[in-house]
């Protein structure tokens, strides 16, 4: 138990968020008064926060990039409820499609399906469009459009060498 000296309420130490310089490893103040500190300081300091992350990212681009793998790597299911708000809010019916908003739904329909549905290899995985989206835009982001092959499949059916039966994808 620890007494947050804002609120005055003694509360149990999951309340209060990790400081390694203090002494107990704990912030002075307990989450529920941090919280609203955090903010009103974020929207003073917001335009120098964006600036530092993008000359950090310049600077660190490598280590940025491999962080953020890992850190997908390691927590899937963030991921797809990420995609999952981001395509919630699109609204895409004759709308051209972005190829950041491709490869989020091409990460979403390859971690419902791990495999290739020809050759059921894992490696080297990639969405492909039942019906083309160039044909039908409506149905560009809809994950019952989406079928996962290998990229040696893919290939072959975009070549025509397999022939899976219906229209030709993407």
């Amino acid at each position: 138990m620890k007494t947050c000296p804002k609120c005055n309420e003694t509360k149990a130490l999951q309340m209060f968020g990790k400081n390694k310089s203090r002494k107990d490893g704990l912030q002075c103040w307990c989450k529920e008064c941090r919280c609203p500190y955090n903010k009103l300081w974020y929207a003073a300091n917001s335009e120098n926060i964006k600036a530092w992350h993008k000359e950090n990212y310049k600077v660190n681009k490598e280590q940025v990039q491999a962080r953020n793998s890992r850190w997908e790597r390691s927590n899937p299911e963030k991921v797809l409820a990420k995609h999952n708000r981001y395509f919630s809010k699109l609204s895409l019916v004759n709308q051209n499609v972005s190829r950041r908003t491709l490869a989020a739904w091409s990460l979403q329909a390859r971690a419902t399906h791990p495999y290739c549905e020809l050759c059921l290899t894992t490696e080297s995985l990639e969405a492909h469009h039942i019906l083309p989206k160039a044909k039908y835009p409506q149905f560009a982001l809809d994950l019952i459009n989406a079928q996962i092959l290998c990229t040696d499949c893919h290939d072959d059916v975009h070549s025509e060498i397999i022939n899976l039966g219906n229209e030709e994808g993407e």
